[in-house]
């Protein structure tokens, strides 16, 4: 079996309720650096980190790039090994399937994606534009439920009395999950005032989904010939959004050598998700478990989507919580971004950065915040870098990168991420083509 089935059966279409903050770096030459950029970004890449480090000197004349694709996926308990073993299900053996529970927390499993994709972005002197797609969400699946996939139902676990029974109420809070994606166009302009430089990005925000789903119902069939544990597993749903944002940032030189840089982004937010509420639902039961097929629970799931006003009263009291819950969190949380970056000689830079969101949002992505830093040495035909950050949690990262000519690759390890979870382990890949002249601007 794959590990999308057990994904499926266990998230109970997971992926199917779809599939800028402080988020995880999301550029290649960011990455590298493990997100200690702040100060570093010059040209186009400013229009996403500080636009008013566009106005300092050396900045390229006209500078591009497209596309840039950054992907995070990290899991908690389950490792990307263990999900390549899972591709020969069927054979594991009794051993096997209790080894593969055994790793998964008590508190259950659960995966983080975040897909960030500057699809084009340009600068051409002080301005700077371009156009981002986001999209951000978590699942988690609570033990039982795994164990239900990778053994089935157990008539011991039903009797009444048993000392390790099925959790339901572990069920309902661990089985949870969001989803959210949306496109980012931006427009900037960066002056220098003095000593100091000062850039303003504009941003319309335009929705495309937003998900709330999980598990809503567990009823259990205590019989001695087909005992059964049904789940009942539900997603609301609204698509289509709209919105402003305002990022607002200054940067300064006391040195050449020297760049201080700071900057808050969503400063103004008028994110709204205004799209008509739909509900989906489906119910996993023993026919399911171990051999049930997860393209027809995922087209039975998507078959069953009505409006709000119509759904049937009983899964509307089950899914009440889904429904409250749907707009919480969904804005762009304002930003705070500061950083220096230190050249001791030409072609080295040493840098740092911190990045807090000021309040909670769902859409940042792993991280809430994130201290980092990085070197950046170029040499002959190729740049490299390296870096770490932490989010002064629990989470760690460690990455690096390369440019070539025009391409750009970044890759990072993550442990640890969304709730201070020490278990939770990822990785980041990032690559993307972009260019600038080589005249500068005083």
């Amino acid at each position: 079996m794959h590990f999308a089935r057990l994904v499926a059966s266990c998230a109970a279409v997971a992926a199917v309720a779809s599939p800028l903050s402080a988020q995880l770096p999301s550029t290649p030459r960011a990455l590298g650096m493990g997100g200690a950029y702040v100060a570093v970004a010059r040209g186009q890449e400013a229009l996403f980190t500080n636009p008013a480090n566009l106005a300092l000197p050396g900045n390229p004349h006209t500078s591009a790039a497209a596309p840039q694709i950054t992907f995070t996926g990290t899991l908690n308990g389950i490792t990307f090994g263990d999900a390549n073993d899972l591709r020969g299900f069927d054979d594991l053996s009794a051993e096997q399937r209790a080894d593969i529970l055994g790793r998964i927390p008590e508190e259950g499993t659960s995966a983080d994606v975040d897909l960030r994709v500057p699809v084009f972005s340009m600068s051409v002197r002080r301005a700077m534009f371009g156009v981002s797609y986001n999209i951000t969400g978590r699942h988690g699946v609570a033990r039982d439920v795994a164990d239900l996939v990778l053994n089935g139902v157990s008539i011991g676990r039903l009797i009444p009395g048993n000392t390790n029974p099925y959790d339901a109420q572990d069920i309902l809070d661990r089985s949870q999950g969001y989803r959210a994606s949306y496109w980012d166009f931006a427009g900037g302009y960066a002056h220098r005032v003095g000593p100091v430089s000062l850039g303003v990005v504009g941003h319309y925000l335009l929705g495309g989904r937003l998900v709330r789903s999980g598990a809503v119902g567990v009823d259990t069939v205590l019989s001695l010939t087909a005992p059964d544990v049904r789940v009942t597993y539900a997603g609301v749903r609204r698509e289509g959004a709209s919105g402003f944002g305002l990022d607002v940032g200054a940067a300064y030189q006391p040195t050449p050598a020297l760049t201080l840089s700071a900057a808050v982004a969503n400063a103004v937010n008028t994110l709204e998700w205004k799209g008509d509420r739909e509900i989906y639902n489906v119910v996993l039961s023993r026919a399911n478990y171990r051999n049930g097929d997860p393209e027809q629970i995922r087209n039975e799931y998507a078959e069953s989507g009505q409006p709000l006003e119509r759904a049937d009263a009983r899964l509307l009291a089950r899914a009440q919580g889904l429904v409250a819950d749907l707009d919480v969190g969904a804005e762009l949380a304002p930003t705070l971004r500061a950083g220096a970056a230190w050249q001791p000689r030409a072609g080295t830079t040493v840098a740092t950065s911190y990045q807090g969101e000021l309040s909670d949002s769902r859409l940042s992505g792993p991280w809430n915040r994130s201290l980092s830093i990085g070197w950046q040495q170029k040499i002959p035909v190729v740049t490299v870098r390296a870096g770490a950050a932490t989010d002064l949690e629990s989470g760690a990262l460690l990455g690096g990168g390369l440019s070539l000519g025009p391409l750009h690759l970044g890759a990072a390890r993550v442990t640890g991420s969304a709730e201070g979870n020490s278990s939770q382990r990822g990785w980041i890949f990032t690559f993307g083509l972009g260019g600038r002249t080589n005249s500068t601007m005083n």
